[in-house]
Parts: C-alpha cells; sequence; structure tokens
C-alpha cells in the first residue's frame, strides 16, 4: 500500500474516532423536572408580584407526561394541578401542551425558565413565569 494511501486512512480513523454523536435523551419529563420559584404572575385582572414561597413543581410521570402543580404559598388559595402534560422537545427547548374540559394549558421550558399559558374557556387566563 502507498504511503499516502496509508496517511489518508489514518487520518480519516482519527477524524471518525474524534467525532462526539450527541445522543438526545427521549426521557424529557426527566430532564424538566423539578421545584420552579415564581417570579411573575399575570391574569386578567394585570400583573401581580408573587409571594416568594409561590412556586410551581413538575413531576414526572413518563418520559413525556409530566404532573404540575402550582402551588400556591398562602393557605387560603387553592392550588391548581395539571395532570398528564404532554412534554416536547423543540431545539433546546420543552413544549408543555394539555387540554381539558374547561381550558387549555401551554408552556415552554427554555434554560430553567417556565413560561405556563392557562386559558380557560370562561375567558379567564394566567401566565406565569417561574425559574428553577
Amino acid at each position: 500500500m502507498n504511503k499516502n494511501a496509508l496517511f489518508f486512512a489514518g487520518l480519516l480513523l482519527l477524524f471518525f474516532t474524534n467525532c462526539d454523536v450527541e445522543v438526545d435523551d427521549p426521557n424529557h419529563a426527566a430532564q424538566i423536572e423539578g421545584t420552579y420559584v415564581m417570579q411573575a404572575y399575570e391574569t386578567q385582572s394585570g400583573a401581580s408580584v408573587p409571594s416568594a414561597d409561590d412556586k410551581v413543581i413538575i413531576e414526572r410521570v413518563s418520559d413525556e407526561t409530566v404532573n404540575l402543580t402550582i402551588d400556591y404559598a398562602i393557605p387560603s388559595a387553592n392550588d391548581v394541578v395539571l395532570d398528564g402534560m404532554t412534554v416536547t422537545k423543540n431545539g433546546d427547548d420543552f413544549l408543555l401542551e394539555r387540554t381539558f374540559s374547561n381550558g387549555e394549558a401551554s408552556g415552554e421550558v427554555a434554560e430553567n425558565i417556565l413560561t405556563l399559558n392557562i386559558n380557560y374557556s370562561s375567558g379567564t387566563y394566567a401566565i406565569i413565569t417561574a425559574e428553577k
């Protein structure tokens, strides 16, 4: 075999052994599960400052499904539970979605920031931003 062919074969082998193959983790829910501290809260009535202890909890149900709980620090406030939200990946971000009998919820987790939109059939809504 000629020296040039051996040289190029060696270069090719070196190239392929140094290539990193990025493997996408199909367990989307595990990548976003955790507790997110509320940063902003807005409804049809306007914006308000959340309590320091208001949080959103994302719990993994399966690779592509989560349960999401909006946990208000005030005992008199009713926590909101959004079970069975679908998680899909869009580039580096994760999208959440679920339709309910009285509305729909959608959200995005991008760089540990959760933005959640809840739209009720009655016309009321909530937009929550929270950080992990």
